[in-house]
């Protein structure tokens, strides 16, 4: 069962909302729909969304990060889920695949993502697409997260 990869649009805010809530976000459509519509980063930001027989099954975020260090930007991987039926069926990995393929077109050096310490299986998933973990993420919030 294969799932086409396409870049998300605002018809599909409330299968992103519903996503979101895989993760334990509560979003609204009307929230996802909002923050889409903001500045496009200048096409160094993008959210993608597998479709599987007419339904948003899974949804992976990425922005491109200018850095002085390093000749390239990196992309970072800012979310990635899919819908619990669909799982294990390749819709991670083709949303990966995508997102790997839009950062060498960017001239990327890196790809990373992060991952909260208790999805196991997401760890062993990007494990498995050849992700290693090379530093530890450290994380000050600003202001609290909305309610």
């Amino acid at each position: 069962m294969s799932a086409t990869v396409r870049a998300a649009g605002a018809a599909d805010a409330a299968g992103i909302a519903a996503l979101y809530a895989e993760l334990g976000y509560s979003l609204s459509p009307g929230d996802v729909a909002e923050r889409m519509a903001g500045p496009a980063g200048g096409g160094r930001s993008a959210a993608l969304v597998a479709e599987r027989d007419g339904s948003v099954v899974g949804l992976l975020t990425l922005h491109m990060v200018p850095v002085l260090h390093e000749p390239g930007d990196w992309c970072r991987i800012t979310s990635l889920v899919v819908h619990p039926a669909a799982r294990r069926s390749g819709v991670a990995r083709a949303l990966v695949t995508q997102a790997e393929s839009r950062a060498r077109a960017a001239g990327c050096a890196r790809i990373e993502v992060t991952s909260a310490l208790h999805r196991d299986g997401a760890h062993d998933f990007y494990r498995s697409q050849g992700y290693g973990r090379v530093s530890e993420h450290f994380l000050k919030r600003l202001r609290k997260p909305a309610a």
